[in-house]
């Protein structure tokens, strides 16, 4: 059980520090330039679902192939 809940704990931060605030800082950064068009933020804010979805499911396609869930392509469309 200690095992199972470090391992929570461990994913947990992986989540947090490394995919969240990495990913969420690149987007703060796109909105502090303030340039671009609702198009370009929809786009921005598209990326950086994609950046977050990737790395917290562990994502690797191959080149030219992209690997998405159904509901999470769904999703992403509204």
């Amino acid at each position: 059980m200690v095992e199972m809940i470090h391992f929570i704990r461990q994913l947990e931060a992986y989540c947090r520090l490394e995919v969240i605030e990495c990913s969420w800082k690149v987007l703060t950064d796109f909105l502090n330039k303030k340039e671009g068009d609702l198009d370009a933020l929809i786009d921005a804010h598209r990326s950086y679902l994609e950046r977050m979805t990737k790395k917290i499911l562990l994502w690797h396609s191959k080149p030219g192939k992209e690997v998405r869930c159904d509901a999470i392509g769904y999703a992403y469309h509204y």
